[in-house]
């Protein structure tokens, strides 16, 4: 008996498969249950078993083969079994209609007497030779048949193939995939884009205390896993934005299918973490990185990138701050996570230094209209600024870590050793922040040394305790140096002010300063102490 195996259907929405690899030969004996062939869906890569025991009799499809569902991709048969006339066992397939380009036009038969001299301008030449043109096939309609910039335009435009030298890269695999459900989501899905910046500095705070909780369990929670629980709680609140359009109807699904979109060497992944509004952050984060590490070894099952309802993409760990992100069918919506930066913000009246990130959800249209989107967006700036109840953590638990003083300024008189210590504890400090300066005082200490030791015993002086405290002073320099516009000297005077123990609130409010009297060139260069603070405070946590 001869058993037909079929490209099976995997998938609401998997209409082909590709052959990626036959697991055995034609005449082997295969067993029930076997995996015989690998294939690849619109989803994920995975083996099929064999459907009977027997012979595989023939294989009709090969290798990187594209086969639409139901189609016979191979025959087994029993021992000793043939087939006379395989074709009568293959059902006939409907033909496709092709649309078909008209070919262009030949070109005109230009009938030249051997050795005729051809009249050509030199602007039609050039271009001629530039586009890979043979001009001498192309009848002039200048003065006295001269060929001119237009007939060669012309005859390029007529559709003749002009040859151009690529690297072709065939469009297969997910590659395909993606193509074809982008396309479909792009042309058939009404979509719209709204963005909101939300100030991350307490949702930082949170991430840090669940790292602090579980750093005996190997488990490192992330911004992605946060803003995850987030998306489920607001999910909960308006259940509109976990549905999908069927027909003329709008289907509101039970449970929250989140998926996470994953970045991989075959293409974009999107695993799915099922039932997530009964998962706790702990469960979240473990499904992700879990989904993650499988995603890129291409081992996840067919279940585990079935179903989603909702998807979060983070460009942000690429350094994209906005993006627009596009719907994944059939799901409603998606939001897409920007990176987190460091820019100077009011609040309660005063200007800060504050992680900002801005959040782009894209929506269906047709589900859901624009201010369904914005009250999405808003409780999501909502609870990532507030954090606390939804995590159920004491704010008070979270304790500011305070900054001290690396280095304590000398009151002995400076001397030549003294300053050579001085270039050294420059050069410990990162030539990344603080720029040329270590490399010039080098320079200058090499031919005069005693320069560089007055230059301490000054700095020495003007930044001791007194009447104004060493913070101040060096905050007052950093207000100035802003002002005139130093790049050297704010990089210099933000790392005294951040060595004497100044904090970020406190930063803010000289830059805020400088700002009010500066006006829009201070504000410029008060973004630029912005970002260096933020490199310091990096390397701070490393």
């Amino acid at each position: 008996m001869v058993t037909k195996f079929v490209m099976p259907k995997l998938g609401m929405t998997m209409e082909e498969g590709t052959i990626i690899k036959w697991l055995k030969h034609e005449g082997d004996e295969v067993k029930r249950g076997e995996e015989i062939v690998e294939i690849e869906t619109d989803k994920v890569t995975m083996k099929l078993e064999a459907p009977a025991s027997g012979i595989l009799y023939k294989i009709l499809a090969t290798e990187k083969q594209v086969v639409p569902v139901g189609n016979i991709i191979a025959l087994i048969t029993a021992p000793g079994e043939v087939v006379s006339d395989i074709e009568s066992l293959i059902e006939e397939k409907p033909e496709i209609p092709t649309t078909t380009t008209p070919s262009a036009p030949p070109p005109p038969n230009i009938r030249r007497e051997q050795g005729a001299r051809i009249f050509i301008s030199p602007r039609a030449r050039k271009l001629a030779r530039d586009k890979g043109v043979d001009y001498t096939q192309i009848r002039g309609t200048g003065p006295g048949g001269r060929i001119i910039e237009r007939d060669i335009i012309n005859f390029i435009n007529q559709g003749v193939s002009v040859p151009i030298e690529a690297k072709t890269i065939p469009l297969e695999g997910i590659r395909k995939i993606i193509a074809k459900k982008m396309s479909l989501s792009l042309s058939e899905i009404p979509q719209l884009t709204y963005t909101s910046e939300v100030d991350m500095t307490e949702a930082l705070k949170i991430r840090k205390y669940f790292l602090n909780l579980y750093k005996n369990e190997d488990i490192k929670i992330t911004m992605t896993d946060i803003i995850a629980k987030t998306v489920i709680a607001v999910i909960k609140k308006y259940p509109i934005f976990n549905s999908s359009l069927e027909g003329n109807t709008i289907l509101i699904k039970e449970h929250i299918n989140l998926g996470i979109a994953v970045a991989t060497d075959r293409g974009l992944i999107v695993p799915v973490i099922h039932n997530a509004e009964n998962k706790s952050l702990k469960e979240i984060s473990i499904n992700i990185r879990n989904l993650a590490r499988k995603a890129r070894e291409g081992t996840l099952s067919l279940d585990e990138v079935s179903g989603g309802t909702f998807t979060v993409s983070n460009l942000g760990m690429f350094g994209i701050e906005v993006f627009t992100p596009i719907i994944n069918p059939p799901e409603a919506a998606i939001l897409g996570i920007g990176k987190m930066i460091q820019k100077p913000i009011v609040k309660e009246g005063r200007i800060q230094i504050a992680p900002l990130m801005i959040l782009s959800l894209t929506h269906d249209h047709r589900i859901m209209d624009g201010v369904d989107a914005a009250n999405f967006l808003a409780e999501m700036k909502s609870l990532l600024e507030n954090p606390y109840p939804l995590f159920n953590v004491n704010p008070t638990l979270l304790k500011e870590e305070k900054v001290t003083p690396t280095i304590t300024p000398s009151l002995k008189p400076s001397s030549t050793k003294a300053a050579s210590k001085f270039v050294e504890m420059l050069k410990k400090r990162g030539s990344q922040i603080l720029g040329h300066v270590p490399s010039q005082m080098d320079l200058i200490g090499a031919h005069n040394p005693h320069l560089i030791a007055d230059f301490i015993r000054m700095h020495r002086d003007g930044l001791q305790e007194g009447v104004i405290s060493s913070k101040t002073k060096a905050l007052i320099a950093l207000a100035i140096a802003v002002v005139v516009g130093c790049e050297s000297c704010m990089k210099w005077h933000l790392v005294e002010a951040v060595e004497a123990g100044a904090t970020d609130a406190e930063i803010a409010e000289a830059l805020g300063v400088t700002i009010f009297m500066g006006g829009g060139p201070a504000l410029m260069h008060a973004e630029t102490v912005a970002d260096i603070l933020n490199e310091l405070r990096a390397k701070e946590h490393k």
